[in-house]
This record gives structure tokens, sequence and C-alpha cells, in this order.
């Protein structure tokens, strides 16, 4: 099933740390369950998670927009994209001269996803086109590189340990398959320049 874009709008938020939404049409796939979680809001509001899903955005170009982890909090007004789970993902999120920008940190690629309506950035979802698959599917691969990276290069096994004894890490796999070109480079070994008789 693919969500429907009439009347649906998406803010971008850097305020919130989760995607969600109060509107249980708009998911593709739910289950409703009680996370044990109260969302606070600006209005001193506080809104109890009901439940996790994905949202697919169908649209009239390119393949579907795909969220996951969206939360359902019934009773919330606004539809929220986390700008702290997109970096999770793998990505910056720059704002701009009005305009909201997705960048790959591995690739580079940058995108339009944005746009500034009075004082707050509103999701474009015909803009996304070429990173609808990548935004929110990105493989627990390149997860797992970026926090090889972000964690100074850190031997895989290390970053298993990490894990398990810290907070804030990524929960599930955090695989790396290809060998990390950085960490090759830096093991290599010069030989010194031989002396020369002058």
């Amino acid at each position: 099933m693919v969500s429907l874009m009439v009347g649906c709008v998406w803010y971008l938020d850097s305020g919130v740390s989760f995607h969600m939404t109060g509107n249980k049409s708009l998911f593709s796939t739910l289950e409703e369950k009680d996370l044990q979680m109260c969302i606070e809001m600006g209005d001193d509001g506080k809104y109890r998670v009901s439940g996790e899903g994905t949202v697919v955005f169908q649209r009239e170009h390119g393949a579907p927009l795909t969220l996951t982890d969206v939360k359902y909090v019934p009773g919330l007004k606004k539809n929220l994209v986390s700008v702290a789970m997109l970096e999770d993902k793998g990505y910056d999120v720059v704002f701009s001269r009005g305009k909201a920008f997705l960048r790959h940190i591995g690739t580079g690629q940058t995108k339009r996803i944005g746009i500034q309506v009075k004082n707050l950035y509103k999701l474009e979802v015909d803009d996304c086109a070429a990173l609808s698959s990548k935004v929110e599917l990105v493989q627990s691969q390149d997860i797992g590189k970026l926090w090889h990276r972000r964690l100074g290069h850190l031997h895989h096994e290390a970053l298993k340990i990490m894990q398990q004894i810290s907070t804030g890490l990524p929960k599930g796999k955090l695989e790396q398959v290809d060998t990390c070109k950085g960490c090759t480079l830096g093991k290599y070994a010069k030989s010194s320049f031989q002396d020369r008789d002058s």
C-alpha cells in the first residue's frame, strides 16, 4: 500500500528525535503497540506513541519516497521528519537561503529536499526522486562504515564492544564488508630512501 500525498505536508524538524505523524492513514505498514514513550511538544502537551511503521509517498515521477521507523502519535497535528534520524542514516542536512539540502556523507551527492515556508522547512517530495531509495534504506554496511569513521577508524570488533557498553550507537549489526581505504593506507610502511653518494 502506498500513501497518497494529497493534503499531506511534512516538515523537516531539527528538534524532534523521530519521524512522527498523527495520521494513521499515511502508514503503508504499521505495528500498533504501546512503545512506553510519550512525546512532549512545545505547547506542553504530552502524546503517547501508539505504534511504529513505514510511510511511503507516491509521486508522479520516480520511485516512491520511503520513511522507516515513523512513530504513530495520535493527536499530533503535524507530520514531522527528524533531521537527526536522517543524519544517523548517513546524511548531512543543510539549511541555506530558504532551502534544505540532503548530502550523502559517503558519496557527497547533494539534493534539495525542502523549502522554507514562513519560518518552517517543508519537505518537497517531488524534488528528491534520485535519493528516494537511499534516504531511509541505507544498509547496515553503510551505517557500519559511518560509525567506523566517526570513531576514528575504530576496528570493527572494537565497534561491536562499544555498541554493547555505550549508549547512542545504533542497535543491530554494524557490519563492514569492504576494507576501509583509509585504514589500509595508514598501515602501509614505506621503506626509507637510500643514501645517495654524491
